[in-house]
């Protein structure tokens, strides 16, 4: 019960090309070449196994973790006739993701940065197109309620 658990090795870029190399180009049987390294067969077989499917020898150079993101949608419904009635709706989903480098992080950030200042200048233009509309039913009804300007039109 009092069995120790073998640490973690970490395995060379080099080793592992020879692995690679006895066991599929010389033929060597996996059990053969594992105690030649003093390695788990397991081992063996997962470095010959990730260059078979992936064609790597070395390490990855960063994990990827898997993640969940939350997406959120508005939708602005504008009533151009009532402004004060438009309504925002809200959506939100849920997806999978996986997480970024930090280059990738900076760079999705200024996007966001960007985005953010063109949906301020919309939300602006939108106010200003509201506004205006606003003071044109204004000017309209101020007329059909004063018959000398409809006269004068």
């Amino acid at each position: 019960m009092d069995e120790e658990k073998k640490q973690y090795s970490k395995i060379n870029k080099e080793i592992r090309q020879e692995i690679i190399d006895k066991i599929c180009l010389q033929k060597k049987p996996l059990l053969e070449v594992a105690q030649e390294y003093s390695l788990l067969a397991s081992t063996c077989k997962s470095i010959v196994n990730t260059y078979m499917k992936e064609g790597r020898v070395g390490k990855k150079e960063s994990r990827i973790r898997k993640l969940k993101k939350v997406v959120t949608t508005y939708h602005v419904i504008l009533n151009p006739l009532q402004p004060l009635l438009s309504q925002v709706q809200m959506q939100k989903n849920v997806e999978n993701c996986v997480e970024q480098s930090q280059k990738s992080r900076l760079e999705t950030e200024e996007v966001q940065e960007e985005n953010k200042q063109e949906l301020q200048s919309l939300d602006l233009s939108i106010q200003q197109w509201t506004q205006s509309l606003l003071n044109q039913i204004q000017a309209l009804n101020q007329q059909y309620k004063d018959p000398q300007l409809l006269r004068q039109n």
